[in-house]
């Protein structure tokens, strides 16, 4: 795909320094630049960097030992469907 699907817009980034390069042709080089980049981090070092500090650690853990049951709403914890997310 060259463009994207909704918006129609190029995919890749038109290149100023190419004058054979106009929006809507065909690149004519095999390296294609695109507009956006998703970048991520890893989940799991993220979080062992969390749980390292013990204040940390159990401020991260609240939901689970000091939860409170008075049918208040306060944190997703408190809905019906965080039984479904926690199992």
């Amino acid at each position: 795909m060259d463009a994207f699907p909704v918006c129609k817009a190029s995919r890749y980034k038109i290149r100023r320094d190419d004058p054979s390069d106009v929006e809507g042709e065909e690149h004519p080089s095999p390296k294609k630049i695109p507009v956006k980049v998703m970048w991520y981090a890893p989940i799991i070092p993220h979080l062992k960097h969390l749980f390292r500090n013990k204040d940390n650690a159990k401020l991260l853990r609240w939901h689970k030992e000091d939860h409170k049951v008075d049918n208040m709403l306060r944190h997703p914890v408190d809905g019906s469907q965080w039984r479904a997310i926690d199992r």
